[in-house]
């Protein structure tokens, strides 16, 4: 799994714009099949 999210990550790491990063916790967690253990909440709150 390790070597997956790796690859996953490489080719993107020196292209992330800012915000980018929770695209990507999304798709790890995807990948590891803990996408509704979490829920992202707005700024401000």
């Amino acid at each position: 799994m390790a070597r997956r999210l790796h690859d996953h990550w490489t080719p993107r790491a020196d292209c992330l714009a800012p915000g980018d990063e929770y695209d990507l916790v999304d798709e790890f967690a995807e990948m590891r099949g803990i996408r509704g253990w979490y829920g992202w909440i707005p700024d401000g709150f």
